[in-house]
């Protein structure tokens, strides 16, 4: 019998009530449809969100400027988000309240978005679609809210239990409509996130991210033996928790291991939104804890001076130079360019890179992140050396060509 759980604000006013109430709702497999309420009060003087929203409406049907109402209401979602370690962003639904605001859509429909992100939330924390209650209510002419109802064809009196029967075999066709059968069309877990990956990651991230997410997929992900032969549906907590485990005692860090399960838990997450499956898996797997950075060990000067009298003459040295010198990362020493040296005003600029993917060189004339496009001095050292490797090729260049 499929079971209907409601909670209310309180109990999801903050990360951990939300982790309280995923242990009550996976504590009973029968509890598959979850209403959730806007996150209450966290302590005494807290504001619930309905009550953010409606004053943060106010301002918008007033003319005035509710951009700060409307970050803290996002903040507070946010902060739910990170404190469950979801991959979920809400960018999207709050342009589209921003804008529906603006337009003066009303304080019912401002107050009934603290559900409605809240529903989001806890679908991608249990792994649950989300079905939006626009979807199952609508109003009449009158302006009177109805539920969507289907006659059973009974006489009211004496039915009681043949409707009920009759209920229950509904609502199993109606979950049926977010899973779909994979008996017949074997799709294997390998396979599909195979295809996951070429599908839809490679559409969304840098190619050098994407390469690196085919990286562990086939080295590690691919390679796990027991995953073999697994079909989607047939993926347990238990299997993803025997390959986390694995990779642990093979030698990888806890930090490693927690990046393999965000892509499988990425990857399953879109299985579900897709119908594949009602549930990820994933969510119920114990994670090793996060090592906190130390930093990294410098070489000494000795050391320095020995790696770089090992690489003089060699087609790597200028490469070793410049990260001796500058701490580059590979991508952005080998992408550098001789337009971004400024001999004159005594710069380099870290703003292209290259990496390898699929066996090719990509060029690209962006960073890994924003602040990774930055201008550095040019050393006295450093531009002797460089104008000397620039004459060089020059050089080179009149005797081979573009050889």
């Amino acid at each position: 019998m499929k079971k209907v759980v409601k909670f209310g604000g309180s109990s999801l006013a903050s990360a951990e009530q939300f982790k309280k109430v995923g242990e009550i709702i996976r504590a009973d497999k029968e509890r598959r449809f979850v209403v959730p309420s806007a996150p209450g009060k966290r302590y005494i003087d807290d504001t619930k969100v309905t009550d953010m929203l409606y004053t943060c409406y106010d301002l918008a049907e007033a003319g005035k400027d509710f951009r700060v109402q409307l970050k803290e209401i996002k903040d507070r979602y946010q902060e739910i988000i990170d404190g469950l370690e979801l991959k979920l962003s809400l960018e999207e639904e709050f342009k589209t309240i921003e804008k529906n605001f603006k337009n003066k859509s009303g304080s019912n429909y401002a107050a009934s978005r603290g559900e409605y992100l809240n529903g989001i939330i806890m679908a991608a924390y249990l792994g649950f679609t989300f079905v939006d209650a626009a979807e199952v209510i609508y109003f009449d002419e009158n302006g009177e809210r109805h539920q969507s109802s289907e006659s059973t064809g009974l006489p009211e009196k004496g039915n009681k239990r043949r409707a009920q029967q009759i209920l229950n075999e509904r609502l199993d066709e109606l979950a049926n409509q977010y899973t779909t059968t994979l008996a017949s069309k074997n799709i294997l877990f390998l396979t599909f996130m195979l295809d996951w990956l070429n599908d839809v990651v490679s559409h969304k991230v840098k190619i050098s991210t994407f390469s690196q997410y085919l990286y562990v997929f086939n080295t590690y992900i691919a390679k796990y033996k027991p995953f073999h032969g697994v079909k989607l549906q047939e993926l347990t907590p238990a299997l993803l928790q025997s390959y986390y485990n694995a990779q642990l005692k093979a030698g990888l860090s806890p930090n490693t291991v927690r990046k393999h399960h965000a892509n499988i838990h990425k990857c399953l997450d879109y299985a579900v939104r897709m119908g594949k499956i009602t549930l990820n898996p994933s969510i119920m797997t114990e994670l090793p804890a996060k090592r906190k950075y130390q930093g990294a060990i410098a070489y000494t000067p000795e050391q320095l001076k020995k790696l770089l009298r090992l690489f003089r003459g060699e087609p790597l040295e200028v490469a070793v130079q410049l990260t001796v010198t500058y701490g580059l990362r590979r991508s952005e020493v080998c992408g550098l360019r001789w337009e971004a040296i400024d001999f004159d005003a005594g710069t380099i600029h870290i703003c292209h890179t290259a990496v390898m993917n699929k066996g090719k060189v990509v060029y690209s004339d962006s960073t890994k992140t924003d602040s990774s496009n930055r201008v550095l001095p040019l050393t006295n050292n450093m531009r002797t050396y460089l104008q000397k490797v620039q004459y060089q090729q020059a050089e080179n260049k009149k005797l081979f060509g573009d050889a």
